[in-house]
């Protein structure tokens, strides 16, 4: 009688190769789509935070046309147009929906007046106030954010008067 030959059991090393192929390429995949899924919630963010700025300075324009008067100006800087908004109500209330990582008071008041809005990219040390940008008397100012690349006046900028 003759011994019966078992093929050998276990796997071969190119069945491992192609497994470990395989599941390279779907950790690659799930790391890229993160990495999207992440910008994509930073870019929404950031244009949820402009949306709360630009509704701020059009319920600051309301409240001073109430009174009667055409001849409004907007202010010239976003520390000025925020210690003026923070005078109305209807603009604090806009405000405060800010979330207070993204905003900062120099002067350290008691009344927790919000002197500037930082930009949603960068690092927690290193994040850059939102540009407001002075369109002149009578124009809508322009609130920008610098993008994933945080550099201004490129490609990637967030600005109040597209969205």
């Amino acid at each position: 009688m003759e011994p019966r030959h078992r093929p050998p059991s276990g796997f071969t090393f190119i069945e491992m190769m192609v497994v470990i192929s395989i599941i390279v390429i779907v950790v690659s995949g799930i790391i890229t789509v993160g990495t999207y899924v992440r910008k994509q919630a930073q870019i929404n963010k950031a244009k949820g935070m402009i949306h709360l700025v630009v509704s701020a300075l059009e319920e600051y324009r309301n409240y001073q046309n109430s009174g009667g008067g055409t001849d409004f100006v907007f202010p010239a800087t976003m520390g000025s147009a925020l210690e003026q908004m923070a005078q109305v109500p209807a603009c604090r209330k806009i405000l405060d929906q800010i979330p207070s990582e993204y905003t900062r008071n120099a002067n350290k008041d008691e009344l927790g007046l919000i002197d500037t809005i930082l930009d949603v990219w960068g690092d927690e040390d290193d994040k850059k106030p939102l540009d407001y940008r002075d369109n002149g008397p009578g124009n809508f100012p322009t609130i920008r954010s610098c993008g994933p690349d945080q550099t201004a006046d490129t490609a990637d900028d967030i600005l109040s008067d597209r969205l």
